[in-house]
């Protein structure tokens, strides 16, 4: 069907859109680092963070095409689609925290006197912390809601490789998302980008080759 090529499209580009994301994400070290590079810096933390969010949604988009042609009334598809959007939630606050409001936060930080500076800095320290949780709870559903698909999957017998790779890539997640640091780091965010986009590429594949 036409359709299911249009949604594993959409998957495929919102997979992509969340690499491109982690790939340039900055480091709150590089937004700090000189009045100079503050501008440049914040322009490329506003751009990840804007792939960050459209990359959901195009994921959400592809998603919900994907449980159509498994079976949206089946139980693990329902919960997949509803552990999904729950996770979407909590990711576009962190992108919408970590990438807007703590560069305006620095942006006044450069401005202010030593004593406003302590206070800006823990007011970014505690965004970061609740981007960081909100991250880590993404990544917990999102694994979640890959390994109801790949169960749905398997019953369908539409692919035998994908259902693995949703169970070891949602493993892979759950083992960078839990514990360690409380801050999620570039290099976290990235791993945890490519691991789930490993698994939406390929299911967006199956959808466009589902179109015969």
């Amino acid at each position: 069907m036409r359709e299911n090529s249009l949604y594993g499209c959409a998957l495929i580009g919102g997979a992509v859109l969340l690499i491109a994301m982690g790939l340039i994400h900055p480091t709150g070290a590089q937004l700090l680092a000189s009045r100079e590079a503050f501008g440049h810096i914040t322009l490329i933390n506003h751009i990840a963070h804007g792939l960050a969010i459209a990359g959901v949604w195009a994921c959400i988009v592809g998603l919900v095409g994907f449980s159509r042609m498994l079976g949206a009334a089946q139980p693990t598809v329902t919960a997949a689609v509803i552990g999904f959007t729950l996770s979407a939630l909590t990711v576009v606050v962190a992108a919408g925290l970590d990438g807007f409001v703590v560069p305006e936060l620095a942006r006044q930080w450069f401005a202010a006197d030593a004593a406003t500076r302590v206070t800006l800095g823990q007011l970014m320290h505690l965004c970061v912390l609740i981007a960081s949780t909100l991250t880590r709870i993404y990544v917990a559903l999102g694994s979640a809601s890959i390994v109801l698909w790949s169960l749905a999957l398997a019953r369908a017998r539409l692919s035998h490789g994908l259902p693995w790779v949703g169970v070891l890539t949602a493993l892979a997640a759950v083992a960078v998302a839990i514990g360690g640091p409380p801050f999620v780091t570039v290099h976290e965010l990235l791993a945890l980008a490519l691991c789930q986009a490993v698994w939406m590429i390929w299911a967006g594949v199956i959808m466009i080759r589902a179109r015969a």
